[in-house]
């Protein structure tokens, strides 16, 4: 994987005490992708996240560019996948 700076706009859902969320933040940083969180530990921002995020489970969930990419397997597919296409360029 290398950077990419075409993600844009990246949110990570995500609350305290959470190993993968961490692992999300961590792996989006190790890239030099900028991202903000959303902490889902108040009831109001829980309340946005379930309404966002209708089928979601579990956190972290992510977004890029106002799109729903999933929890941490689908974050790895997506940068894993824009990668291959970077180098085919």
């Amino acid at each position: 994987m290398q950077t990419n700076s075409t993600l844009k706009d990246v949110v990570v859902w995500t609350q305290p005490q959470c190993p993968v969320c961490d692992t999300a933040k961590k792996l989006l940083e190790q890239l030099g992708i900028h991202y903000t969180t959303q902490n889902i530990a108040s009831t109001e921002t829980k309340q946005l996240f379930f309404s966002t995020f209708p089928g979601a489970r579990s956190v972290p969930q992510i977004s890029v560019s106002g799109k729903w990419v999933g929890g941490l397997q689908e974050l790895k597919r997506l940068l894993d996948d824009n990668s291959k296409t970077l180098k085919m360029v």
